[in-house]
Parts: structure tokens; sequence; C-alpha cells
């Protein structure tokens, strides 16, 4: 506040006359002190509250994984690889998601080694990040060591892969059973509708896993209902399309009555090039047509839907998936709320009616959006029913 100056002039006149004969004149009369104008005086303003620094992130999560210091939360992702357009998605999206809530994250690939996983876990035990969303390579071999830093205190959240353990915060995923039961299902449905019999060429995504096994669980208790379907099952894949290929390459000529296919997912561009390098890829409705169901909306799976070779899949979404695990990781470390101990996301069988149909405010075909918008920063934040989107 600026003091108001004023300015005094002041000036006084006395006379005196001095006369030995004359009568002395009267004084004069003081002036009035001459004043220069003031400037008006100010308003003391209100006292100012500093600005708070605007908070990291963006959208809806904008500043969630900010501490009350201003550091960021910083979390640990731990995908069994990053090899394929299902786990690019996962990582991607809940890279981003992290990120539009002002945290950071380090994601460590394993390439489906447990060894490796086991260690990176043990690290993270001694680094201590806030909070570690991981995939299980194995159920059984990962649940001491989850325990482990559960113990430490370092929450862990699962996805996709169960663990055999309950130390676990919570996790979410598909029911591999239910996926292969829905598509078993469909099976037995496309055999009534032709009127004929399928004999299902079963390709293995990986023998031991519990993802493989429960698929294969699920398909074979869903067909075993009908005297229409059989199936034959191939070697070991572990997930590649080039092993898919050459088994079906090796099969078809030595079992002629194959006219169908079911892989456990992944792996349609393989199969389809071998059904083309035989001369028989006949699209959906041609009566030489090689039935053929698989999982997951990969972008190869849901293109060959419009394009007539692949009857459909079975939902399997990383999208969904990852949007409900890293939303449960953010609201317990960064809010203290609780959050559901298990989703279990249900499958849907996806064919060319389905295929460009949304789910939960967006595209349920995460396929779509690995093609057309490769930025995950401009995927939308699902309509989540499981778990709300938690604010700061």
């Amino acid at each position: 506040m600026r003091k108001a100056i004023f300015s005094l002039l002041v000036v006084v006149s006395v006379v005196f006359v001095l006369s030995s004969c004359a009568a002395p004149e009267p004084a004069t009369t003081p002036s009035e002190p001459a004043t220069t104008p003031s400037e008006p005086a100010t308003t003391p303003s209100e006292p100012t509250t500093p600005e708070e620094p605007e908070l990291a992130g963006w959208g809806p999560l904008q500043g969630l994984a900010v501490k009350p210091d201003g550091s960021s939360y910083h979390f640990a992702l731990v995908p069994p690889w990053m090899g394929d357009d299902f786990q690019l998605c996962a990582t991607m999206y809940g890279e981003s998601l992290i990120a539009r809530a002002g945290g950071t994250v380090t994601s460590y690939e394993v390439t489906f080694d447990m060894e490796r996983q086991v260690q990176v876990m043990e690290n993270l035990i001694v680094t201590k990040p806030d909070g570690v969303l991981i995939t299980p390579v194995d159920t059984g071999g990962l649940a001491p060591v989850i325990d482990q830093a559960t113990d430490s205190g370092l929450p862990v959240f699962i996805w996709d892969v169960p663990v055999e353990s309950e130390s676990p915060v919570s996790g979410v995923w598909f029911d591999n059973e239910q996926i292969g039961q829905v598509c078993g299902e469909w099976m037995v449905a496309e055999a009534e509708r032709l009127g004929v019999e399928l004999h299902v060429y079963e390709l293995w995504g990986h023998l031991g896993q519990d993802n493989s096994t429960g698929r294969h669980d699920g398909f074979n208790q869903a067909v075993a209902q009908s005297d229409l379907v059989t199936v034959l099952e191939s070697p070991d894949n572990t997930w590649m399309p080039e092993h898919a290929m050459q088994n079906v390459l090796d099969s078809f000529p030595t079992h002629p009555e194959l006219n169908a296919l079911y892989d456990h997912g992944a792996m349609v561009p393989g199969a389809l090039e071998a059904l083309r390098t035989m001369g028989r890829l006949h699209p959906v409705g041609d009566p030489n047509h090689v039935v053929y169901a698989t999982i997951a909306d990969f972008p190869s799976a849901c293109d060959n839907i419009r394009d007539g070779y692949l009857d459909g899949l079975g939902s399997d979404s990383p999208w969904e998936m990852t949007d409900t695990g890293i939303k449960s990781m953010l609201t317990y470390v960064c809010t203290g709320q609780s959050v559901p101990k298990l989703v279990v996301i249900p499958s849907f069988f996806v064919d060319s009616e389905k295929v460009g149909q949304g789910r939960w405010g967006a595209s349920m075909v995460w396929g779509d959006m690995v093609t057309n918008v490769p930025n995950a920063d401009d995927w939308p934040i699902l309509d989540n029913p499981f778990i709300e989107t938690p604010t700061r």
C-alpha cells in the first residue's frame, strides 16, 4: 500500500515597522498555508493466495498420482512379454493412464522367463515402487515372491493370469474356461446350422499355461455335448503364428476329415496362411470354407472377420482389463480406498455383425485402437462397470 505524501508550505509574513514618530502599522494576517494537491489514497488490497502449481497429468485422472509434497507416485508394470499386440496394447494403455494421473512408471519385460520375473519382483521389493501390476508367467512359481512383496509392504495387483496366492490386493482377468466355452457353444451351434459334422483342429497356445489350459477345457466341455463336433489337438505352438502354420500344414493332409479350426489366440495369420498354401482358404459361406473360431480381438483377427475368412472370436480384451487394473491400483494407492478383490470380465462371441460394435463407451475391439489410434494417450478412459474412475 502506498502512502500519501503531503507537502506543506507555510508562509508567514510579519512586518515590523519601526518608526520613532509614526504609529505602528497593524501586523498582516498570516496567509493560509499553501498545499500541494495530494494523490488519492489507495484502498488496501485483499491478501492474495499464492497460486498452486498446475498438477501433473491431464484429463479426469489429473493429479491423482501426485503426493502432497508435489512428488509423483511411481509404479511398476511387469508383463510376460511385449511381443504381440495384446501385451503391447496393455502396456501402452497402462503407462498412459498412470501418466494422465501425474505418476511415473517403469515397465519390465521378461519374455515368458519365470526366473527373470522372480528376479524383477525381488528387485522391486528393494526399490519399493508405490505399486506393481504383474501378469504372472507361472501361477504357482510366482506365488512365493508375490507373498514376499506383500509382506514387505509393496502392494501387488494381478492382471490377466491368476496366481496361487491370496496376498495380492486385487486381480482382474477373463475366465479362460468361459472364453473357451463361448467358442465351443458357437462351434456346436454352427455345426447344427450347417447340418454337418465339424472335425476341429485345436491349436494350443502354450501347453501347461493356465490361459491355454482353461481355453482348452472350456471348449472341449462345450463341444462334448454334441455328436456333431470332434476335436484333434495340435502340439504346442507357444502362441507363435509360424508354429501354428507348420502344424496345420502337417496335420490337414494326414487328417483329410478336418474342416474346422479353433485356436487359443494370436495364431490366425499362420493358420490362414497354411490354408492358403494348401488351397483350402475359402470365405465364409463357401461350401469348402474351413470353419474357424479364435480368441482375442487381435487386429489380424478383426480384419479377417471383416474380410470373411474368419468366422468369429471369443472376446478377451487387454484394454478392458488394463482399465480395471490400473484404476484399482490408483484408487488403492493414491486415495487409500478399498477395491474389489477380484474382477472377472465376461466374454462373448464376436462375429461379423458385432465386430464394429462398442462396449463401455468405446470400441470393444481393442485391435481397432492399436491399428487406427497408435498413440495410447488418445484412447478414452472406459465407462467401467466394475470400478469408478478415481479422481484427486
